[in-house]
Parts: C-alpha cells; structure tokens; sequence
C-alpha cells in the first residue's frame, strides 16, 4: 500500500491530467461496481476510516461528471492512492482557504467570527461568535482612526481590540500596536487576548513570530503589539500604528501621555480609547464631551450595559443587589 500527493499549480498541468484522473475514475467506477457485490471494505486514508458502500458508486460518477467544471478552477490538487487493485482519486479544491483568506483580509468581522478563539469565563475556549453590537463597533473602529469608547463593564470590547489587533497585524505588514492601561499587568492581558487567538489560528492563517514573550507578539511580517506602562512618556519614541488606551479614566497622567503619543499617530497612526465611567472633569471626560460635540477628531462610542442582548432589567436588578 503507498499514498502519493501531486500539487497542480498551473493550468496547463491540470489540462494535461484531466484525461488521465477522467480515466482513474472510470476505472475505479467499475471496481466499485464489483464491490458492491461483496462485502464492504474499510479503507484508511490519512487516519480516518472510509466505509465503501454501494451509493459510493453514484458519488464517483457525479465526479466524473464535474470533472470538468472543478479543473476551470486554479489551485487544485490531486492525492491518489493504491490499496490492491482499487485505484482512489481525492480531489482537494485549494481555492477554498485562498478565498478565506481573502474574506478574512477584508472583513475583520468574518476574520474573528470564523477564525478567532477566545477564554470565556464559563464557557471555556469557544469562537468568538460576535454580537451585532459588537461587530458594528468593529466596523466603526475599522472606518475611524479614533474612537473614544464609554461602555459598561464585561461588554468583550477589550476582547474585540485584541482581535482588530491580530487583524491589523496579520493582514497589513510593519504595524505597532501599542496598549496601555493603568497597570502593565492590565495591558498584558491584552497581549494574552491576541496571542491566545493567534495561536489558535489555522496554519494557512498564520504568519511566523519571530518574537513571542508576556508583553509582545512580532510577526515575520514586521507588525507587533507590545504593552507599556503608564508612564508619561509611554509611546513617545514610538512610530505607532494603533494606541490601545484601555481605562483610560483610571490612568492618573494620561493627558500627558496622549500629548507625547498624539505626535507618532500625526504620520497617519489612529487611537482605540476605553474606559468605564469614573468621575468628571479627567481626560477621558474631557475628551468624550469634546467627542459628543465635533471639537476633536474622536468618534464617540457608548456602550450602556443594556446593549448586550443577554442583559435584561432583572440582570441588571440582580447587579444591584450583588453591589448593595
């Protein structure tokens, strides 16, 4: 028993065996035909069991019939193998991840929604399947350089710039993401978000990291994201791509961190603010008042917690009552 690949690149090689898969299937029909006379037979191909039954026979011919629609098509590849006298022909249509893959360089939603994992707190690791708040957000990110965002808290907007990130990262090249947030450890957790997704990506989504530690991911392509401190020169020497500013109302001197930061983002770089209400009269404050009325260059976002569609007035009771 021996299994063969043979990858067809080019046009002229799939017209050159066209007629000779016409005639494998021909004749593995005709095997099929005599099989259906005796028992059935268990053939292993790349671990797994194909049972081959009598409707097997209706399936070859219906490829035989499409055989000529499936080679208009470029990357195709062939894998055959040889168990006896049964001669078997897969065709493989390398097509489909090329066109993922364009669906995905296009649409960060479709990117995250098929391809991107995340940790939920009860549900372990699943898909993150987005809410239709969540992806017009991720649409009005993409469309925005600047969004300020005030939502309520466990909404997965933190999660959903973890996956713009990975997005932005993968698909366009030489992009620095930087976060910051009020601790380096609640910066890091974003890193963890976009490394727990990149990892978990299939191989003809990934692009080679050259560097992957706790606070930075560098891909072969030259984007990266990477955390820093609050601290005010934070992304001053920075040529960066995107700022992830999350709580920003928590961090004591962000003013003067977005003014040292506001001169790498002048080359065309752009600004995802967060934050949870917390108090007036700080730089979040400022700026989201400023939003609201067209005196700066943000797009205001807000969130209420009664924008998730699992959230109800008796959650929201029952949040009451847990916070006295």
């Amino acid at each position: 028993m021996y299994y063969c690949f043979l990858a067809i690149d080019t046009l002229e090689q799939q017209d050159s065996l066209k007629s000779i898969l016409i005639k494998d299937l021909e004749f593995q029909i005709k095997n099929y035909t005599l099989l259906s006379q005796q028992d059935s037979l268990i053939l292993s191909f790349k671990n797994e069991e194909v049972l081959l039954l009598n409707n097997q026979i209706k399936l070859y011919t219906d490829r035989l019939n499409q055989v000529d629609k499936w080679y208009n098509k470029p990357w195709i590849g062939v894998v055959g193998g040889i168990v006896g006298t049964l001669v078997t022909i897969h065709i493989i249509d390398y097509s489909l991840p090329r066109q993922e893959y364009l669906k995905c360089a296009k649409d960060p939603a479709h990117f995250m929604k098929k391809y991107c994992n995340i940790q939920h707190p009860q549900r372990g690791r699943i898909l993150f399947n987005l809410y239709p708040f969540q992806e017009k957000v991720l649409h009005l990110m993409q469309e925005n350089p600047y969004s300020i965002i005030l939502k309520s808290r466990q909404l997965g907007i933190s999660t959903l710039s973890a996956g713009y990130s990975l997005w932005l990262m993968l698909f366009h090249k030489d992009k620095n993401v930087l976060c910051i947030a009020t601790k380096q450890e609640t910066a890091r957790n974003m890193v963890t978000k976009v490394k727990f997704m990149y990892d978990n990506l299939p191989s003809w989504l990934k692009i080679n990291a050259e560097e992957n530690n706790k606070l930075s991911l560098r891909l072969s392509n030259g984007s990266i994201i990477k955390v820093t401190s609050a601290s005010s020169d934070a992304g001053r020497s920075e040529a960066v791509s995107l700022l992830l500013i999350d709580e920003a109302a928590f961090i004591d001197q962000i003013g003067e961190i977005w003014a040292s930061a506001q001169q790498t983002l002048a080359t065309g770089g752009g600004a995802i603010v967060l934050s949870t209400p917390y108090g007036t009269g700080n730089w979040f404050h400022k700026t989201w008042v400023s939003a609201e009325n067209n005196e700066n260059d943000f797009l205001p976002i807000r969130l209420p917690w009664d924008v998730h569609p699992e959230r109800d007035q008796e959650w929201r009771d029952r949040q009451n009552e847990l916070l006295g």
